[in-house]
């Protein structure tokens, strides 16, 4: 049987940084002899061991719970994504022009688009809703106060709670015209708006002309479609497309206003305007 004495003995001298080799000899001088000393020490080994044996429990189960928590790590998305910046050397005050491609067209996916300087510091976002297509372009318009230098344009698109990220540089080359702080507005064309007003009649009760409203080759006149498609139609299916926020707000908005059918209020990103959808 081991000696409860000896062994707490000997765990104290050994805290407080005496050798083994010491205990042992002011052990010896005390009557105790080897085997005395070796069977207090393996009680001692056995107790440290399993001490080890539950941390290391713990760290694991610990490491499984948070993978199991954490959709990224425990799933990466089916899809994946890219992005090209149209022309690498940009303006302070000019508008960034890019196009995002992915693998697989997604019913609905949430993309959201940072610019981030050399040192780390984010300069400017957005958000836009996406469907159903693999290639799209898209811009910013970058800030009179950017300096020149280095930046990068992040992209980060969820779908179905699974998240692509990536990324694509360019350059400021320097500061824009001052004159073009507010652009003026294009000019309307007649034969677009034609097209516009005809798919939109025709919308009713035919969702799939969806997909030729998202063949506009200009993103406000593909939104510009679809939203009066949405109208026209009432159906909230021409809606989700909308990459634009507050026309895409306005277009769910106005259809459930009219349908009382407040089951798609969560569809609205505007919190004030969410809050008064789901009062109705």
């Amino acid at each position: 049987m081991v000696d409860a004495g000896l062994k707490d003995y000997i765990e104290k001298q050994l805290k407080a940084g005496y050798s083994l080799a010491q205990i042992k000899a002011t052990l010896s001088q005390s009557g105790y002899t080897d085997s005395d000393v070796s069977s207090a020490l393996g009680h001692h080994s056995k107790f440290v061991i399993a001490l080890l044996f539950v941390v290391f429990s713990v760290i694991v189960v610990s490491v499984i719970f948070f993978i199991r928590l954490d959709p990224v790590v425990r799933e990466s998305p089916s899809f994946t994504v890219s992005l090209e910046v149209l022309s690498p050397k940009a303006y302070a005050g000019d508008i960034l022009s890019f196009t995002i491609h992915l693998n697989t067209p997604l019913n609905s996916a949430r993309v959201k688009y940072r610019i981030y300087s050399s040192t780390g510091d984010e300069v400017a976002s957005k958000q836009e809703f996406l469907s159903e297509q693999t290639s799209f372009r898209d811009s910013i318009t970058l800030s009179h106060s950017l300096l020149r230098g280095s930046y990068k344009l992040v992209a980060e698109v969820t779908s179905n709670g699974k998240t692509a990220i990536t990324e694509a540089p360019f350059e400021i080359a320097g500061k824009g015209s001052p004159f073009r702080i507010v652009d003026a507005a294009p000019e309307p064309n007649p034969t677009i708006e034609s097209d516009i007003k005809e798919i939109a009649d025709n919308a009713i009760n035919n969702p799939g002309l969806k997909t030729t409203c998202l063949e506009f080759a200009d993103p406000n006149d593909a939104d510009t479609c679809l939203l009066e498609s949405g109208l026209s139609s009432k159906n909230a299916e021409f809606c989700s497309p909308i990459k634009n926020l507050q026309r895409r707000d306005s277009c769910f908005f106005n259809i459930i206003f009219t349908s009382r059918n407040t089951a798609q209020c969560y569809e609205i990103s505007n919190p004030s305007l969410k809050s008064t959808c789901e009062k109705l």
